[in-house]
């Protein structure tokens, strides 16, 4: 196991070899003997091999590096029980400590002895200061551990008072949405009530009028009637009329009978009336009992990253594993310094990049499909995009191809597949961070402009299209940054790089006090470009510097490193562009559920009411389907995040 030229254990640097007369040697000894006579010679039997025969082609002594291996290995062992219980002599580095001298104080191995003749020394695991020494060991130890659990254990109060705080949210937005439900079944209760009442009185009215004309007519017949008794009564014991006067009013009343009786005639026969039906479709009352369920919103979360051309990266959050594709190369290519961004849905737009103004849509559930989109009207690559109310919005840049700074912005219209231009940024620049928040402006921070590193933030009103440039500025200039919006009213910003090199920091800026404040810091410097993940309260920040990616807790406030992909390509992703894709859960996919609402307006419109009342039910149904609908659009499209969408 030691070659007897230099008594050195065999190692991998150091091989045992064969040679042909039988002795073995290490390979470094055999390589310092052929060097001096170009061939090699044994220092034992001086039996001379010829020329061709060099050290390397020579075969292993197996069984002599596996001897020196466990020697090593024995030794190693060996070692660190001496370290473990003894320490080593200063001055004898390979002895331990084994004694200790009353009389010098001080601890001695056994080479010590002679220095100390005539001394009174004892065994040294009696020495005060090794005592001493181990309890200071023992307290680190102790120290170091009461320190991780009271960290743990303040971890768990943090989750418990965020989940409280996520319980009395949950509870405020049950209260809210069966306010609302309630709200909408008084009202429409009342709705009907007034019907009801509306048609209960104008039914009364049409009978009381034909009751009021029957009482009129019947009326004037007894007043005929007692007219024709009278005239009955002035003919008894008259033989023959002198004049025609009489025989005129019997003209008159025999008109009026007549007139009375067609009018009595033309008149309606009194029936008990009835009312509309009033009618409910069990069906709602049934829906009640699903109304509010407690559903995981997404399943399968991942962190894409598209490059060179056609190499797609994805990070599984859930498995924390790393998988690689390569698409056809017929496929749309993946510029350089593009930008991507998620969508509700799942699905990523990815635009520019390069002297490219491509916009493609990736369906991650569909195998990576691309489709080609409508292209932007500029070329620029180390721009932003941001999702906000069901458009995508391209911001600023730099365009390869005139070879300038852009401030030019525009924003793509899912709906319409049309591209727009917007205001433009009061300052030209790219290599910025940039977010929405509160689902009205969208935010721009730091940047290069050509010449220098900014520490402005640039906010971007949608209602009136409008930049402006905020009063607060950073501390200093920072360009390649990420940002993300973050519990409605705040936005993270992450990673980037000032003069002073890579930035640790994460920083948050409050959209409503507009100050930045900094929360923590990375264990290195990254340069994220926008490349910036929010998924379960959980932070992601990847690449920029090496092949590693970490985890901010925001609940538990500390970073943890995970799984690299190092194994599957060598590249710090600085140009790649990235965004969350996830699977929405088939019951609460917000495509099916608007088409589902879509198709129960149109059965409404079927049986809407007419001229006619009727007491159907469905135009409460419409208010609720109304109000869904409404409800769902804006989840669409400002999930962007917190709860179930930050991105």
């Amino acid at each position: 196991m030691e070659c007897p030229m230099c008594w050195e254990l065999y190692a991998q640097n150091r091989v045992a070899r064969n040679l042909l007369c039988g002795h073995t040697y290490c390979s470094i000894c055999l390589e310092s003997i052929y060097n001096v006579n170009k061939r090699i010679e044994c220092p034992l039997c001086r039996t001379k091999h010829e020329p061709h025969v060099k050290p390397h082609l020579l075969s292993k002594n197996y069984v002599a590096m596996d001897l020196a291996s466990k020697h090593l290995e024995v030794q190693q062992i060996n070692s660190i029980i001496i370290r473990k219980k003894f320490e080593l002599c200063p001055i004898h580095t390979k002895l331990p400590l084994q004694f200790f001298c009353e009389d010098d104080q001080t601890n001695m191995c056994t080479e010590c002895i002679a220095e100390h003749y005539g001394h009174k020394f004892f065994k040294y695991e009696h020495s005060v200061s090794l005592q001493q020494n181990r309890l200071g060991k023992i307290q680190s130890k102790l120290k170091t551990q009461y320190e991780i659990l009271e960290k743990q254990v303040k971890g768990f109060d943090n989750c418990k008072e965020q989940l409280q705080l996520e319980n009395v949210k949950l509870m405020q937005q049950l209260e809210e949405q069966f306010d609302r439900l309630i709200k909408k079944v008084e009202q429409r209760k009342q709705e009907l009530r007034d019907q009801q009442l509306k048609i209960f009185n104008t039914e009364c009215e049409q009978i009381d009028q034909e009751l009021a004309f029957n009482q009129s007519l019947l009326t004037n017949m007894a007043s005929l009637t007692t007219k024709l008794d009278q005239k009955q009564g002035e003919l008894k014991g008259v033989k023959a009329l002198k004049s025609n006067d009489l025989i005129k009013e019997i003209d008159d009343l025999e008109e009026q009978v007549d007139r009375d009786v067609a009018q009595q005639k033309q008149l309606k026969i009194s029936e008990i009336k009835k009312l509309p039906k009033l009618v409910f479709d069990q069906k709602l009352i049934n829906e009640i009992s699903k109304f509010g369920q407690f559903k995981k919103d997404v399943s399968n979360p991942q962190i894409c990253f598209f490059g060179d051309k056609h190499k797609i990266l994805i990070y599984n959050i859930e498995n924390n594993e790393w998988t690689f594709k390569q698409m056809p190369n017929n496929t749309l290519e993946y510029n350089y310094y593009a930008a991507a961004v998620s969508l509700p849905s799942g699905d990523i737009i990815i635009t520019g990049g390069g002297v490219s103004r491509n916009t493609m849509l990736i369906s991650p559930s569909k195998g990576f499909q691309s489709q080609a989109l409508k292209s932007m009207y500029f070329p620029r690559k180390e721009h932003a995009c941001v999702y906000l109310d069901g458009f995508v919005y391209a911001i600023g840049g730099y365009d390869g191809s005139a070879k300038q700074m852009l401030s030019c912005c525009e924003k793509y219209s899912l709906a319409s597949d049309e591209w727009k231009i917007i205001d433009p940024l009061q300052k030209q620049k790219c290599a910025f961070a940039a977010a929405a928040a509160i689902n009205k402006y969208i935010y721009v921070f730091g940047g290069f402009d050509g010449r220098e590193r900014l520490n402005t933030i640039e906010r971007y009103s949608v209602k009136e299209n409008q930049w402006k440039v905020l009063d607060v500025k950073f501390k200093q200039g920072f360009s390649n940054a990420a940002a993300i919006s973050y519990d409605d009213n705040k936005i993270l910003i992450l990673g980037g790089g000032s003069n002073q090199g890579f930035s640790y920091d994460l920083q948050v800026y409050d959209v409503n006090e507009q100050v930045v404040k900094t929360l923590s810091r990375m264990n290195e410097g990254r340069d994220l470009r926008n490349k910036l993940v929010i998924f379960d309260n959980n932070l992601f920040a990847c690449g920029g510097n090496n092949q590693s990616i970490e985890k901010y807790s925001l609940s538990q406030q500390v970073w943890v490193n995970l799984k690299s992909y190092d194994q599957l390509v060598q590249d710090n992703l600085d140009s790649w562009c990235s965004a969350l894709t996830f699977e929405l859960n088939s019951s609460n996919s917000i495509s099916n559920l608007l088409k589902h609402n879509q198709q129960k307006q149109q059965q409404y419109q079927k049986y809407k009411f007419e001229d006619q009342m009727s007491f159907e039910n469905d135009s409460f149904n419409q208010d609720a389907q109304s109000e869904e609908l409404d409800d769902l659009e804006d989840y669409a499209y400002n999930q962007q995040a917190g709860g179930l969408f930050q991105i």
